[in-house]
C-alpha cells in the first residue's frame, strides 16, 4: 500500500492560483459590468429629466396657440390684397359699403345662379 505521502495527500485539492484568479476576474469583468450598468442608469435618468423639461415647455407653449379668422380679398387682376373687414352684428355701416356689398350680392346671384328660361 501507499503511505500519505505516496499518494499525494499533503498536496491541496485546489490550485492556490484559483482564488486569485476568481478575484482578479471579478475585479475584471463584474466591476466593469458594474460600472457600465451604473453609467446607463445616470444616462436613463438624465434623459429622463431632459424628456420631463420638454414636456412641462411643450404644454407651457399650448395656450399661446389660437387661430383668428380673416378674410382676404384678392384682385385678380393685379393681386392685390386687402383685408376685408367683418361686419359686426348691429354695427354701424356707412352708406357707400352697404351700397358696395348690395352690389356685390347682386352680381354674384346674378352670375352663379341658375335661370332656364333666360
Amino acid at each position: 500500500m501507499q503511505t500519505e505521502a505516496e499518494s499525494g495527500a499533503d498536496r491541496p485539492l485546489v490550485n492556490e492560483s484559483y482564488f486569485h484568479d476568481g478575484a482578479r476576474w471579478e475585479r475584471d469583468i463584474y466591476r466593469r459590468l458594474e460600472i457600465s450598468r451604473n453609467v446607463w442608469r445616470v444616462v436613463a435618468v438624465a434623459a429622463l429629466v431632459c424628456l420631463a423639461i420638454e414636456l412641462l415647455t411643450l404644454l407651457s407653449l399650448v395656450p399661446l396657440k389660437s387661430t383668428e379668422v380673416v378674410t382676404l380679398l384678392v384682385d385678380k387682376a393685379t393681386g392685390f390684397v386687402e383685408v376685408a373687414k367683418p361686419l359686426e352684428e348691429g354695427g354701424p355701416i356707412s352708406q357707400r359699403e352697404a351700397v358696395t356689398q348690395a352690389n356685390i350680392v347682386r352680381y354674384i346671384r346674378a352670375h352663379e345662379t341658375y335661370d332656364p328660361p333666360a
